[in-house]
């Protein structure tokens, strides 16, 4: 890496270094052109837009992208399931990328149970784990603004939520 460097770096005649591109050019020396000319280049996967995108949850992001990797180790195959789903949504439509965040929560609290399982030998009845995702995702959906449509209508009563104003609000909630 240190010869890699090197190569890249270049004295003018005023004392100055400059960062000499992948390209031969050579301009003042920024991080961001350091990076783009060191890291590796991949190419684009067909389902990093389930996985990285601006609004998701770092924890739940990093968790998705093992599930995809086939780094994470289930027992089951409820991962790829969600993974197959989440990766047919359009990404253009606000909605899907609720409907995104939502399965990496889902994949995230999913794993997280697992490993309370297994590694503290506590385990939850399914209908509490499915419970204290369902509360997760209604406590996420109150933080989106919205406008009033037939969708956000299905939403509310789907996920037993209401409209005030433009935010979402769980019904029968003491708070």
């Amino acid at each position: 890496m240190r010869d890699k460097i090197k190569q890249h770096v270049h004295e003018d005649n005023e004392g100055v270094f400059k960062w000499v591109t992948n390209k031969g050019i050579h301009v003042p020396y920024s991080t961001h052109q350091v990076w783009e000319d060191l890291k590796p280049n991949y190419p684009i996967t067909s389902w990093h837009h389930v996985v990285w995108f601006p609004q998701a949850n770092p924890k739940h992001a990093f968790i998705m992208w093992l599930v995809i990797r086939g780094r994470l180790t289930t027992q089951d195959k409820l991962m790829q399931c969600i993974v197959d789903l989440s990766a047919k949504f359009p990404q253009r439509n606000q909605i899907w990328g609720v409907i995104n965040r939502i399965t990496l929560a889902t994949v995230y609290h999913i794993w997280q149970e697992r490993n309370t399982r297994i590694f503290k030998g506590r385990k939850r009845v399914e209908m509490e784990t499915v419970k204290y995702v369902v509360a997760y995702i209604q406590l996420k959906l109150t933080t989106f603004m919205v406008r009033f449509s037939s969708g956000i209508q299905q939403a509310l009563t789907k996920w037993d939520l209401e409209l005030v104003g433009n935010r979402l609000k769980i019904r029968n909630c003491n708070s």
